[in-house]
């Protein structure tokens, strides 16, 4: 098939799904386009990497990675300013999210103190400018009169965009949705993402949210479970094509192990999660202390039992000379001459650590980690509370927490533009206090007989 033809196939599918979804959710506001323009930069490439045509999977020259690029820079903040200017006209909607959320405006305000004592203060308060529009995307969908409806149209939307464009990316136009490893002479395939870790980020949110949406087209009569249902298997089947082509073993593991844990919650509740769990958790300790299942795993999944290099990096990264308590300020340790010193014994520049806490440890200290923590803490408990009232968002916000737990093991997520981060902001604002689940929660009491409330 010519490439300008599967390039006009998709477009033609990508705009007949939006129609489909604008359709079904008429309610919600134009503006939840700047959420998911913003989802699809931060889910692919930014756009100046589109209009200037650079090779994906390239690394960014040191002087662009302390300036940046002046068009993304103008983008972002448009987006950025836009949004603000919509939740100045919502702002009676959001004094209940930011008081449920206190914890993670604390953590943000300990990052905008930790720019007072980096070494690089002016490119730290950039990128916190730009990890903070992530929240301000966030509180955008969930400021929506119809929260959750919002949620999931802005994701949908992204997984309608971002998934045909990788699939025509890869097959049809070699030179965006694949790169060369001149190192490994091996090649790669990223999609319409930067890297083949990008892709699998972006399939991880879209693949999941689309098994939810999947399980929950099960639910109506037979002609409307095919009529949702046979457009979102084939998504999925495009997204599970993507996932093998891209081999991101963090992205493939994490999805499944997510998709799992919405089954079990959809069909079985907390008590079957809790008991899967436990089972899962003594049957690990049992093959990997005593068994050594370690490199049998690892060769399953074409994978080392270093992770493929990651241990050794967190033990070079683990003797940096840094201040344990305050790290060296937001999105800094990657700065300056450090950044040089640990790539000389690489063939690549070294510019992450490939672990979400041990990134958070390096910039923002113990303390930033202590913070992170108490913050994945509560918003699991908030979202486990969400389960026992039944609400319909709690049981993909609890795989999705749970697996971005996971998923920061061995990639760093956390505090970045991209498209995990964003959605874990939604993940965490959308708390059980909002009014619309309150409404659930008073429907579901009015249908309580009076004798059962007398009792309570």
């Amino acid at each position: 098939m010519p490439p300008q033809l599967a390039l006009l196939l998709a477009a033609v599918f990508m705009v007949w799904l939006l129609r489909r979804e604008r359709k079904s959710r008429e309610a919600l506001s134009g503006v939840l386009w700047l959420p998911i323009t913003w989802a699809f930069i931060i889910g692919s490439r930014p756009l100046s990497e589109w209009l200037q045509g650079s090779e994906p999977g390239l690394e960014t020259a040191p002087i662009n990675y302390l300036e940046g690029s002046p068009l993304d820079r103008t983008v972002y903040f448009l987006l950025i300013v836009a949004g603000l200017l919509v939740l100045f006209g919502r702002r009676e909607r959001l004094a209940g999210i930011v008081w449920q959320n206190k914890w993670l405006f604390l953590f943000y305000l300990y990052l905008f103190l930790s720019i007072t004592w980096s070494d690089y203060s002016y490119v730290s308060f950039k990128r916190l400018i730009k990890d903070f529009g992530n929240v301000i995307m966030a509180l955008v969908v969930l400021s929506e009169i119809h929260p959750y409806q919002a949620v999931r149209s802005v994701l949908l939307r992204s997984a309608y965009l971002l998934i045909p464009l990788s699939v025509v990316a890869i097959k049809y136009f070699p030179d965006v949705g694949r790169y060369y490893d001149r190192w490994a002479h091996t090649a790669y395939f990223s999609g319409v993402a930067g890297d083949k870790n990008l892709l699998g980020m972006a399939l991880f949110v879209c693949g999941l949210f689309l098994f939810n949406e999947f399980l929950d087209s099960r639910k109506g009569p037979d002609a409307e479970r095919l009529r949702a249902g046979i457009p979102l298997m084939v998504l999925i089947m495009m997204a599970f094509w993507l996932l093998m082509k891209a081999y991101s073993v963090t992205a493939i593991v994490c999805t499944i192990l997510g998709a799992v844990i919405l089954y079990v919650l959809k069909r079985g509740g907390r008590q079957r999660l809790v008991i899967s769990i436990s089972i899962a958790a003594v049957l690990g300790l049992f093959t990997f202390s005593v068994l050594d299942f370690g490199a049998l795993l690892g060769g399953l999944l074409g994978r080392d039992v270093t992770l493929t290099g990651r241990t050794e990096i967190w033990r070079i990264l683990l003797d940096e000379k840094i201040n344990p308590l305050l790290g060296t300020g937001f999105y800094s340790f990657w700065l300056g001459s450090r950044i040089d010193k640990l790539s000389e014994q690489y063939h690549f520049t070294l510019n992450e650590a490939h672990n979400g806490y041990l990134e958070t440890y390096l910039n923002s200290g113990i303390v930033g980690l202590a913070l992170l923590v108490l913050v994945l803490a509560f918003s699991l408990r908030a979202r486990w509370r969400e389960l026992g009232i039944g609400t319909p968002a709690a049981p993909f916000y609890v795989s999705f927490l749970i697996a971005t737990v996971l998923y920061n093991i061995s990639e760093a997520t956390f505090n970045r533009l991209s498209i995990i981060w964003f959605t874990f902001m939604i993940v965490i604002l959308a708390n059980h206090e909002h009014p619309a689940v309150q409404e659930e929660k008073t429907v579901r009491t009015a249908a309580i007989p009076a004798r059962s409330l007398l009792r309570t």
